[in-house]
């Protein structure tokens, strides 16, 4: 574009040169008006102009083109040749890159090899490290497999000396039961027998006061039949005279099973109560069963003055913390509603533990005496053993 811009620029120059010098020729060319003896031709001076301008115009084209094309060659040529230059000097670069390349992957391909062997030798020293490790665990394992299996050996060589040892321990408390037993069982025939006689001489006594109070009681009946208000005197009486019969025989009869004067005996103005001893625990159930057997009953706390004077000969006892004694109150019929199995009737008065009753795994169904630091109640498992407490009321 430079070049084509310059050559444009050059030919108007040229031209504005042309048409000057052909305006001066056309002058110089013009006859003279003094010369009267010359015809004077008519001349028309731009026709001559534009066409000498014509032609040197084309020709002048025809050199510039001729011109151009030359350097338009001369270009082409130059663009020829660097062209080459530079293919070949890519050619070259290329070449040379191609080799870089070759020489890199070559020695990454050595680095790789180089890199394949040192973990190949690594594995190869982990195995056999591995297998040594190995080797070391399995004789550790089977070191302590035999240890334990002595260790084994031995306890049960121990348990068997000591389960022999409990065996004849055992013996031993059984026979020396057996002996205490067989002791107290011919002590309790020797009282029974005792007893037994004391309780037919009251029973003769008892029938002599009983034909006595009947026939005082016949009389009093036979003066009040009279009116409807003797006959119910009379009622009263019969009632009052069975009731004195009733205490007369039960006092004679208490005066000789209770002997008097042991802790393990109570007597207030309602009855008598009976305090299991030591080695006297059994569970509640037990406990009610024996107490039946005394001619008794488990014990019935009603009001707060039974209650403190039952606590009270309880510590009279001697009975270390945690000591327990089993009372007639139960909620086995319904739960949470405790009630005294001697009467049916429900629990009025209670002096329980801070806490309690809390029916601990849901099996607490039966009422004891429960001393932590003093003595309240609690409720406690029926199949668990305890000392107990008997009331015979009058």
């Amino acid at each position: 574009m430079p070049l084509l811009h310059d050559a444009t620029m050059d030919l108007k120059s040229l031209f504005a040169l042309l048409s000057m010098a052909i305006l001066v020729k056309s002058r110089a060319e013009i006859p003279d008006s003094t010369n009267d003896n010359e015809t004077i031709q008519p001349f028309s001076s731009s026709s001559l102009c534009f066409g000498r301008y014509d032609n040197l115009q084309n020709e002048f084209c025809n050199f510039k083109i001729n011109n151009v094309e030359e350097k338009l060659s001369a270009k082409l040529n130059e663009c020829d040749y660097e062209l080459t230059r530079w293919k070949i000097s890519l050619q070259e670069q290329h070449k040379n890159f191609q080799d870089k390349i070759s020489a890199h992957k070559n020695e990454c391909d050595l680095e790789m090899r180089t890199l394949k062997e040192s973990l190949q030798q690594q594995n190869l020293t982990f195995q056999e490290e591995l297998l040594v490790q190995n080797n070391t665990c399995d004789s550790t394992l089977n070191s302590l497999k035999s240890a334990c299996e002595l260790r084994e050996i031995s306890l049960q060589t121990n348990l068997t000396a000591e389960r022999n040892q409990c065996d004849s321990n055992i013996s031993d408390l059984k026979a020396a039961f057996q002996l205490q037993l067989d002791v107290l069982q011919n002590n309790c025939s020797a009282s029974r027998d005792a007893c037994n006689s004391q309780i037919n001489q009251l029973q003769n006594m008892y029938n002599i006061d009983l034909a006595k109070k009947q026939t005082e009681c016949d009389s009093t009946v036979a003066a009040l039949k009279s009116s409807f208000a003797q006959q119910e005197k009379i009622w009263i009486e019969s009632r009052l005279c069975s009731v004195t019969i009733r205490e007369i025989a039960r006092r004679r009869y208490v005066d000789c099973k209770f002997p008097k004067g042991s802790e393990n005996w109570l007597q207030l103005s309602t009855g008598f109560y009976y305090f299991s001893k030591h080695h006297e625990v059994v569970n509640w159930h037990v406990a009610d069963a024996n107490c039946k057997i005394m001619g008794m009953q488990l014990a019935t706390i009603e009001t707060a003055h039974e209650n403190n004077v039952v606590i009270n000969h309880l510590n009279t006892l001697g009975a270390p913390d945690r000591a327990m004694f089993w009372i007639s109150g139960t909620d086995l019929g319904a739960e949470g509603r405790f009630v005294w199995s001697t009467t049916g009737q429900r629990i009025g008065f209670s002096q329980f533990h801070r806490g309690q009753p809390d029916n601990m795994r849901r099996r607490e169904n039966c009422l004891q005496y429960y001393k932590v630091g003093s003595f309240a109640w609690n409720d406690y498992e029926c199949d668990k053993g305890s000392r107990y407490i008997c009331e015979l009321q009058y």
